[in-house]
């Protein structure tokens, strides 16, 4: 009976293995349980209220992750040094086999790797270091867990542990969680998410920003072994800052003004619509307009208009000038006036030329 109550505790606060069926680890702010493959500490922020929106998300949603301009989430450069010593080789190739590159790869790998604080409770595919390999388990990581993030926005490591993790094998309607203190950890599963990667990779990721709920974070991918990075304050002089609005791209093309809108952590839907004046892929305009403010955590949708290809005209039968052979000459009662044929200064025609409707 003891034996049985201590294994749910172990379960339900840190590091743990998955259980039977589908009650999954609930891994609370703070904790490093066993066999973590690292122990870093710090990085995790108590009391971050989850967003407005569960389910499956991607990514790159703007706000879907929290930052802080004043806490430094991650220890990257201790993370990177652990990995290459050479006293834990082993423990350096099982983390590199469960993000899928090779050992020497790491270092490289982790610099474009951006910190944030989990926006939800989110469910994972985390994995504990046993028997010299990597040991994988779901697990639900409570908001304000520090993690990083590839380019795509998908959690690849749990920081005060330096596990790697992954997307999970579970789902949110079949996962059961025994949560393990609902005084710290107010839980509701209907904000519980899956973060799937984004459509493309991003630049920088707006974060709402933990202390400051209604001010967004513009923090950019990766940045080194820089965990600080902020985004600097609002210039006192000049044009206002467009951080935390939709951005102008009427008159960009297609391809610049989808990048820009992704990397503001929006949705781009495209519609083409023929235009005589405008170079194709030129976008005509947007909805919502410039300026429009976007709410942290809103999954916001600009629609493009941009001008569509032109149609290629189809291959004609070549003519000649002059009357047709078939053609019968009138007879003006007077001198008739006889002209040299035509002459051609180029190729004859072949029968490349000859239209596909042709007989």
């Amino acid at each position: 009976m003891v034996g049985v109550v201590l294994g749910l505790a172990l379960l339900a606060t840190g590091c743990g293995p998955q259980a039977r069926g589908a009650l999954v680890a609930a891994e609370a702010v703070g904790i490093v349980a066993e066999l973590p493959f690292f122990s870093l500490g710090g990085g995790d922020r108590d009391g971050v209220r989850p967003g407005n929106h569960g389910g499956e998300q991607r990514g790159t949603k703007r706000g879907l992750f929290g930052g802080s301009l004043s806490h430094k989430v991650c220890e990257i450069a201790e993370l990177v040094g652990f990995l290459r010593d050479p006293d834990n080789r082993r423990k350096a190739a099982a983390w590199a086999d469960v993000l899928g590159i090779d050992v020497d790869e790491i270092e490289g790998y982790v610099d474009k790797l951006t910190p944030v604080l989990l926006g939800n409770d989110t469910l994972v595919r985390n994995h504990r270091f046993k028997n010299g390999k990597a040991d994988p388990y779901d697990a639900l990581l409570q908001a304000g867990i520090a993690v990083l993030i590839d380019r795509r926005g998908v959690p690849v490591v749990k920081c005060n542990c330096g596990n790697p993790l992954g997307e999970p094998e579970s789902s949110l309607d079949e996962i059961e969680v025994e949560i393990p203190d609902r005084g710290r950890w107010k839980h509701d599963k209907d904000k519980d998410v899956v973060v799937r990667p984004g459509d493309r990779p991003v630049k920088r990721f707006a974060l709402r920003d933990v202390e400051r709920p209604d001010q967004v974070i513009e923090r950019p991918v990766g940045g080194g072994r820089d965990t600080t990075t902020t985004s600097p304050p609002p210039p006192t002089t000049g044009p206002p800052s467009t951080a935390g609005v939709v951005p102008s791209v009427v008159g960009w093309s297609q391809e610049k003004a989808t990048q820009a809108l992704a990397d503001a952590g929006l949705t781009v839907e495209v519609i083409e619509q023929t235009s005589s004046i405008d170079t194709p892929g030129t976008v005509l305009s947007q909805t919502p307009d410039a300026g429009t403010p976007i709410e942290p955590g809103a999954d916001t949708t600009v629609t493009l208009v941009v001008a569509a290809p032109e149609a290629t005209p189809e291959p004609t039968a070549p003519t000649t000038d002059g009357p047709s052979p078939t053609d019968s000459p009138t007879d003006t009662g007077g001198p008739t006036e006889v002209t040299d044929p035509p002459t051609t200064t180029g190729p004859v025609a072949t029968e490349e030329a000859t239209p596909e409707s042709g007989p």
